[in-house]
Formats: structure tokens, C-alpha cells, sequence
């Protein structure tokens, strides 16, 4: 007769296994670094850039052409879609009230709705990738092995 396992320890096994898994994904992926700028549209009755400001720590790996995605406050991001655009210009200087002035070409296309001048929202500009400890390890003992 075939012995059955408790459910409880069913359920506890299950368990492990989903946070094995989930922990091996989380070691071996690539995360975004990402630089958020808060600011509005602007560029008249057809806007056509995004000014916003990023903090001190976050200008340093800015570059011109890096690509952005903007959320305006006007429309929910998640049901809406986002708006793309690209660092065009950087302030040289900090602002006053801290931090440094960016500026962001818009591609209209991708609009979630009517764009308007002086609409909010947040810019967030994908600065490089973060290799997890992880990735490098198993890489490196994969060239090793050759």
C-alpha cells in the first residue's frame, strides 16, 4: 500500500520549490538602472519635449540620446501606455533648488492621449544595466571552464 504524503508538507515542498525557483530567476537576470526625472511637457500647442529635473546623484550617468519613458499624471500609465523620448540637453549647472535640469525630445506617436503643454509627469531614463552578483559568478566560471 502506497503511503500518501500529509498536505501540509505537500503544500511546504510546493512551497520551496516556487521560492528555489523564484531565487534562481532573481540571480540570474539583468535590472534596469533607471534615473527619474520629475517635470512637465512643454513646446506650445504641440509639445515636443519633456523638461524635467534628476537628482545630483543621478546626473552623473546621464547621456545624451539615452532613452526614456515618460508617465504622465493625466493618464494612468498602466491603462494608458507610456510616453517615449530620448535625453536631448543637459543643464551644465544645479538648479537652486537642487539638482540639474534635463531635457527630453517627445515622440508624439506614442502618445497615450492628447498631449498638452504643461501636462506632469515623471521621466524615467534607463542609465545601464546592474548584473546581479549571481550572473557574473556563473559567467565567470563558464569562461573558466573553456
Amino acid at each position: 500500500m502506497r503511503r500518501r504524503l500529509p498536505l501540509l508538507r505537500t503544500v511546504s515542498l510546493l512551497t520551496a520549490a516556487f521560492a528555489i525557483a523564484a531565487v534562481s530567476l532573481l540571480v540570474f537576470v539583468r535590472v534596469p538602472r533607471m534615473a527619474t526625472a520629475p517635470g512637465q511637457l512643454a513646446g506650445g500647442e504641440t509639445p515636443t519635449r519633456f523638461e524635467g529635473v534628476v537628482e545630483r546623484t543621478d546626473f552623473p550617468s546621464l547621456r545624451s540620446g539615452q532613452t526614456a519613458t515618460i508617465r504622465l499624471d493625466s493618464y494612468p500609465w498602466m491603462q494608458k501606455g507610456t510616453l517615449s523620448g530620448r535625453v536631448m540637453a543637459l543643464g551644465e549647472s544645479s538648479l537652486p533648488g537642487g539638482g540639474y535640469a534635463v531635457t527630453l525630445s517627445v515622440d508624439p506617436n506614442s502618445a497615450p492621449g492628447p498631449l498638452l503643454d504643461g501636462l506632469r509627469g515623471e521621466a524615467r531614463i534607463a542609465t545601464g544595466e546592474t548584473e546581479s552578483l549571481g550572473r557574473l559568478l556563473f559567467s565567470r566560471m563558464a569562461k573558466d571552464s573553456r
